[in-house]
């Protein structure tokens, strides 16, 4: 079934990889996936936070949930104590949501639930020390007494006691928290209490359990031969513990199965069927038996790949958390994360998300997110730097063609009680959860984020850094040194992003007269206009803007290709912009631009820096010419302003060319066609006026190299209407010799189509005897 025909479910929960949760996760995914269902899970990383910040942060998650988007939802509510957030959850979908829900191990107002069997289990284990073992003094350590989970697996404990004609003594049940501090404290409060020690110690969970054991050990206590501790879910940490804790597994497995069997039941209206679960007991040695739950089973590894062999986030050679703290720049933030994706791996694709404000927006998702990063199993691994959607879309992945069903992760990219984004894992139609590995690297990069985001207010905040070494002080754009120091970064997005680059250099024409004129202040307020106008032209994130000199800036963008034609395109659109926020001033009446643009592919910084060196060469150039024209005092006014004509048709190669048929006079047939040069400008402006101001402009070699790479371009393109022998004739200036460079465009091409090209001179001025 194709992805837009299938339906989709929402789960929401807390600690996804948690042994417990991950077991309910792989057997709905399983129940699902069998039923055809796209799955979204959006998950905190734990159960409930430890400051208040934090508990603002992390639940976030849950407010980027678009309802409307789901046929169902699922809530593990149990796994959701973050104070007042299952509450909200359950209020907002009571208010705003219309399809079916299921609640998780716990009872809600409004939607049915589904439970775990907590009886069973604990019931089992201390069944296990009173007829296997003979114990009657049994202390019980339960959780929260308010707990659902705690009273069951307390009156399970009691009942098996009554049941056993074994007196029920208030003072050895205990209440803790589910914890491993809770076990340790119940030690300590025994141990201090100077009564007799119970035969065994029997807690409501693994994680007490081993706090109980950590504990007794400490103070010399042997176990079992002392005093016997046991518990109830049968963790992976109790199952391999020194002494392997006795315990009863929960059937979370059955439960993941199970509830979507429940919710797939109430979405087509029929009645659920009875629901089985599977409980064991785990025969450990804590209870005074010889472990014959533990199997001498030697765990091998999946793949012949190695934590080291991969550089993984355990690896010792992991460095992406100080790689991330380096970071001064968005583009090096992004491209350094981009970089430490090969630190997990298994995923069949990756997305991450950011809110443009990074987290000045709060706790809350902007209404537009900016996908800067996604991988794939297709290998097309990219950064997506102009990338935005709404966010009630979620991720745009969602809705791509699949034949396959499949699982998405989102969890929060946060720190404290700001939230930056997210991001959003999948792993296909695989029954999988998220790993521990990615885990560590998600809570990597909202550290990193967190500290960019210092640094970037620390900067925009402090007047001594903003004229520190790799800033300009009166723009606060990036001096030539900051450029230098971000061009790795810069190269790198350029070959995930299309692989060209282009520069364009500009200066402001007669900023001394503006100086002189209304003076220095206004001379500034031209140079922090322009440079603001020029962050507004270039203001995504796969640019940069840096000032070299007075006033003399650049500003560097990722293009489709090695044509000029985007970054003039630019430069108009600079141009337009300078003169509305000119418009405004009293005193400034307009600015005008010397400007040059150099596009290219650079494989190195040092690349990157001759390109944008070109581009400040050809922008020197535009304004000598500009200086010389004013020299020329013969010119007058209009002259002038024709002569500023040519020279922007020169610079952005305007020139165009009518072919001209050359008919024979015997046979009337065409013989060839004579390339006749226009400029494409309005008004009209004659072949003999651009060469005029062309010499002016010492530019007439420019008009050369131009019309042979035009013309030959054009024949390229039109080869088959030339394949009969047809010759094209082109003007060429007396005077002008090709250059090697340019010369070999022309062998080229006449290599393989020798005797097409006749090259006539004009009559623009006379040749020599040479």
């Amino acid at each position: 079934m194709c992805s837009k025909c299938r339906k989709r479910i929402a789960v929401l929960l807390g600690q996804p990889e948690e042994y417990n949760y991950g077991r309910f996760l792989k057997g709905f995914l399983k129940e699902a996936f069998g039923r055809d269902y796209d799955v979204c899970v959006f998950s905190m990383f734990i159960k409930y936070q430890h400051t208040p910040a934090r508990c603002i942060g992390e639940p976030s998650i849950f407010g980027l949930v678009s309802y409307e988007k789901f046929d169902a939802i699922v809530v593990m509510a149990d796994t959701i104590q973050t104070e007042g957030v299952i509450e909200r959850i359950e209020e907002d979908l009571h208010q705003n949501y219309q399809g079916k829900v299921l609640f998780v191990d716990k009872d809600s107002k409004y939607y049915p639930s589904i439970h775990i069997n907590n009886y069973i289990p604990e019931r089992a284990v201390i069944d296990h020390l009173i007829e296997e073992h003979g114990m009657t003094d049994i202390a019980f350590l339960t959780g929260k007494a308010w707990h659902p989970h705690s009273q069951i697996r307390l009156q399970a404990y009691k009942d098996a006691l009554s049941d056993h004609d074994i007196e029920i003594n208030e003072d050895r049940i205990f209440y803790g928290d589910f914890w491993y501090t809770s076990g340790e404290s119940l030690v300590d409060s025994l141990l201090s209490s100077g009564d007799k020690l119970p035969e065994a110690i029997a807690c409501a969970n693994d994680y007490m359990a081993l706090g109980v054991a950590k504990r007794l050990t400490k103070n010399g206590y042997r176990i079992p031969q002392d005093i016997a501790v046991v518990g109830c879910d049968c963790n992976e940490e109790g199952r391999h513990a020194p002494i392997p804790i006795t315990s009863a597994s929960l059937s979370y497995y059955s439960l993941g199965l199970n509830s979507a069997k429940h919710i797939d039941a109430m979405m087509h209206e029929e009645e659920v069927g009875e629901l089985a679960f599977d409980d064991e007991l785990f025969i450990g040695e804590s209870c005074g038996c010889d472990g014959d739950s533990i199997k001498p089973v030697y765990e091998r590894r999946e793949l012949w790949d190695t934590d080291l062999s991969l550089n993984s986030m355990f690896s010792p050679l992991n460095y992406m958390d100080e790689d991330l703290l380096a970071q001064t720049s968005f583009t090096g933030l992004v491209s350094t994360i981009f970089s430490s994706i090969y630190y997990i791996n298994g995923f069949d694709s990756l997305t991450l998300c950011l809110n443009p404000s990074l987290g000045e927006a709060g706790a809350v998702f902007e209404d537009q997110i900016h996908q800067v990063i996604r991988c794939g199993a297709d290998s097309k691994d990219r950064i997506l730097t102009d990338t935005y959607f709404d966010k009630k879309e979620m991720l745009p992945e969602l809705y791509e063609e699949r034949e396959e069903p499949a699982a998405y992760y989102f969890m929060p990219l946060y720190y404290e009680d700001m939230v930056f984004g997210y991001a959003a894992v999948s792993y296909g139609n695989q029954a999988k959860v998220i790993s521990p590995e990615f885990r560590a690297w998600i809570r990597s990069v909202s550290r990193g984020i967190e500290c960019y985001r210092r640094t970037d207010e620390l900067i925009g905040s402090s007047s001594i850094a903003k004229t520190g070494v790799t800033t300009d002080s009166l723009t606060g754009l990036p001096n030539y040194r900051g450029f230098l120091e971000q061009s790795e970064t810069l190269l790198h997005l350029m070959k995930n992003n299309g692989g060209y680059m282009g520069a364009l250099a500009i200066d402001i024409k007669d900023l001394s007269k503006i100086n002189d004129t209304y003076g220095r202040k206004e001379g500034d307020n031209a140079i922090i206009s322009t440079a603001s106008a020029l962050e507004k032209v270039f203001s995504s994130k796969n640019c940069l803007c840096f000032r070299v000199g007075n006033d003399e800036m650049v500003a560097i963008r990722i293009t489709s290709s090695s044509d000029d034609s985007e970054m003039l395109a630019e430069k108009d659109r600079l141009m337009k912009l300078i003169g509305e926020v000119v418009s405004d001033s009293e005193t400034i009446k307009g600015i005008e631009l010397y400007y040059g643009v150099e596009c290219g592919s650079p494989a190195s910084s040092e690349e990157l820096e001759r390109l944008v060196n070109v581009a400040i060469s050809k922008k020197n150039e535009d304004k000598a010419n500009a200086l010389k024209l004013f020299e020329k005092r013969e010119l007058t006014e209009e002259e002038q302003k024709e002569a500023r004509v040519v020279s922007s048709v020169l610079d952005d190669n305007k020139l165009l060319y009518h072919f001209q048929p050359i008919v024979e006079v015997n046979s009337g047939k065409i013989y060839g066609y004579e390339a006749l040069m226009r400029a494409d400008v309005t008004p009209y402006l004659s072949p003999m006026s651009i060469l005029r101001y062309a010499e002016y402009y010492d530019r007439l070699y420019d008009v050369e190299r131009a019309t042979f790479v035009n013309v030959i371009s054009f024949m390229k393109k039109n080869i088959s209407k030339l394949s009969d022998g047809k010759k094209i004739f082109i003007n060429s200036i007396p005077g002008c010799l090709l250059k090697e460079i340019d010369l070999k465009v022309l062998e080229t091409y006449l290599a393989d189509h020798p005797d097409s090209i006749v090259v006539e001179l004009t009559e623009h001025s006379e040749i020599s005897d040479e």
